[in-house]
């Protein structure tokens, strides 16, 4: 059976000038592949989500979206619309949710950009061709950036990774459920 492959890191020396617009216009032009950028400039391009991992976002992006419409505090953005980090990364979790007030901050013209912003809650949900240890780092990249929670979720492993500003990350093994409280009440 043929895996999705890991991703692929391409160096963007600072010579090169790809600021915000054009890594924009760069994911435009290539919008078959799911691409991001570190801190440092570089630029991850990953191949399209197998439909398991897909199924699993999906699933995820629903079960997010009914809890954000009955709790009415903030919006659910899925893995298909990135964002830029205060340190400059460009990332696009599988489940991100942002209150309110942090969107609506957001001026008109980030709307069709990847918008700076820091959301409270991301997710990222491993796949098989997902190295743990570089998810890991994401991780801990959204929270010294301001995000105030994320999950890891590796169902290989059965396992999920709490990571919260401040706390020392969490795992759980093999959780019958996993809680949001108390910054998304009543998720879970």
């Amino acid at each position: 059976m043929i895996e999705a492959l890991a991703p692929i890191a391409l160096h963007a020396p600072p010579e090169l000038g790809l600021d915000d617009e054009k890594f924009f216009e760069l994911c435009v032009a290539n919008d078959e592949l799911q691409i991001e950028r570190e801190a440092n400039g570089d630029i991850i391009i990953m191949s399209p989500e197998s439909w398991s991992s897909c199924k699993g976002n999906s699933i995820l992006n629903y079960y997010f979206e009914a809890w954000a419409r009955q709790d009415r505090t903030g919006e659910v953005f899925g893995p298909s619309g990135g964002f830029t980090l205060p340190n400059g990364a460009v990332r696009a979790p599988d489940v991100v949710w942002a209150t309110h007030k942090r969107i609506n901050a957001l001026p008109d013209s980030e709307w069709t950009r990847f918008p700076r912003v820091v959301p409270e809650f991301v997710l990222e949900l491993r796949s098989k061709s997902d190295r743990v240890d570089r998810l890991k780092k994401k991780m801990e990249e959204y929270i010294k950036n301001g995000v105030s929670m994320g999950w890891l979720l590796d169902p290989s492993n059965k396992q999920v990774y709490i990571y919260k500003k401040g706390v020392k990350t969490k795992i759980l093994n093999d959780p019958a459920e996993v809680s949001g409280d108390p910054l998304l009440k009543g998720f879970r």
